[in-house]
């Protein structure tokens, strides 16, 4: 997430749609009371840049903003600014297709983060933490997930994540991130399939010189696979269930 007093805008940050790129591409236009919030594993190489694509990428102090997690959504950032911040500031986030970001999203933790976890030094810490809690109870089912993914049976292991409810947290902020108080709660929505576009727009609504986005923490999928064949018709139809405003909102479809 950013707050940029500076340019007066406000970044909310979902998961899985390309938010480390826009953050990365910000960070230099940043002013000193600005509040940019990226967490540490995406310093790393890992994210698919080098250290020296980061200079200026640092939590600022501002209270309690500074205290939100990296993936805030709009209700909590809502409360820990200011009134008036909130509501004159420009909001803008990002939207992607539900079935494509749930894809990015299993795979993304199969391939990286699970694994991450596991051998982390920090394990008994992590297991008592509350957004790792539920992934060590569905250990054994995370593990047959990642298995089935690494062996290429695609649509089961995405089956199997949301029969057994692998990611239910994600799953249940995914449209929390775009609507507040049963209304959108951004200014503006930058279109992951259309993003450096819309992402030109918005710095020229910003008064701020366009610039490319880098690709930070990109992965490919097995052969690079369209989304839609990872998916059964019981999968297809819990992410339409899940992310029907989105959906609905949006204009998306599975095809």
């Amino acid at each position: 997430m950013i707050v940029s007093h500076k340019h007066k805008f406000i970044f909310i940050r979902p998961q899985k749609v390309a938010g480390t790129s826009v953050m990365v591409a910000l960070g230099d236009c940043l002013g000193g009371s600005d509040v940019l919030l990226l967490a540490q594993p995406e310093l790393r190489s890992q994210a698919g840049l080098d250290g020296d694509d980061f200079p200026t990428l640092r939590q600022r102090n501002d209270g309690a903003v500074s205290s939100l997690p990296v993936h805030a959504l709009p209700r909590a950032m809502r409360d820990a600014l200011e009134a008036d911040v909130w509501q004159s500031y420009l909001k803008f986030t990002i939207v992607r297709n539900p079935w494509e970001w749930f894809v990015s999203l299993h795979v993304w933790w199969m391939r990286h983060l699970w694994d991450e976890v596991k051998v982390s030094g920090a394990r008994g810490a992590l297991r008592r933490h509350r957004r790792y809690s539920t992934l060590y109870r569905r250990g054994r089912a995370l593990g047959q997930a990642q298995r089935l993914l690494r062996s290429g049976h695609r649509k089961e292991s995405v089956e199997l994540a949301l029969r057994r409810d692998l990611y239910p947290g994600q799953l249940a902020e995914m449209e929390q991130f775009y609507f507040l108080d049963g209304r959108r709660c951004a200014n503006r929505y930058l279109r992951y399939e259309n993003l450096q576009e819309d992402f030109d727009g918005l710095c020229e609504r910003l008064g701020i010189e366009p610039r490319a986005l880098p690709k930070a923490k990109t992965e490919l999928r097995q052969g690079d696979v369209e989304y839609q064949r990872y998916y059964t018709p019981y999968s297809r139809r819990r992410i339409a269930a899940h992310c029907g405003r989105v959906v609905e909102e949006f204009g998306y479809a599975f095809d």
